[in-house]
């Protein structure tokens, strides 16, 4: 097993999907607190508070990403990591033969070349996959928000009664 850790270095391809993601999340952070924004704030607010409110949330949620991201990636070892469950993993669904034999596909040129992609393809899967879910993501946000507000006239009614 420490032979496939070393051929699929996973601590690495982990390294670059968390960043891969982090860059990911960046993009999608103005459009999220647009959303929330529209959700949420005043109607009444004037077009300039709602421009600082939301630079403010914009850069809030980017400076928390970031140093939450840079104080993970310090104080986890990914190479460490990734081998320990790597092996705990492969070895509750392989067997030795089948080790061998994943081994030799990674020492093959189509198995370096995969592992030379890989963190290409989970980067792209990532943010092909956060495309599809953005728009329902802000639909689906939209639609509790106005079931709420739903409920909660209908509370006020009854409560009026």
């Amino acid at each position: 097993m420490k032979e496939l850790c070393v051929i699929l270095n996973p601590g690495k391809n982990a390294d670059a999907t968390m960043k891969a993601t982090l860059a990911e999340q960046e993009k999608q952070a103005p459009q999220i607190i647009d959303a929330m924004i529209s959700q949420r704030a005043p109607k009444d607010i004037s077009p300039e508070k709602l421009a600082q409110l939301r630079k403010a949330m914009i850069d809030t949620r980017l400076l928390a990403m970031r140093r939450t991201n840079e104080l993970l990636l310090e104080s986890i070892d990914m190479n460490s990591l990734c081998e320990r469950i790597y092996t705990e993993i492969y070895d509750k669904y392989f067997s030795e033969a089948q080790l061998k034999d994943l081994i030799a596909f990674y020492k093959s040129s189509t198995g370096k070349r995969y592992t030379e992609v890989q963190s290409q393809i989970a980067t792209e899967a990532i943010q092909l996959t956060n495309k599809e879910l953005e728009t329902k993501l802000v639909d689906v946000s939209k639609k509790v928000m106005q079931e709420l507000e739903q409920k909660a006239r209908e509370g006020a009614a009854a409560a009026g009664k």
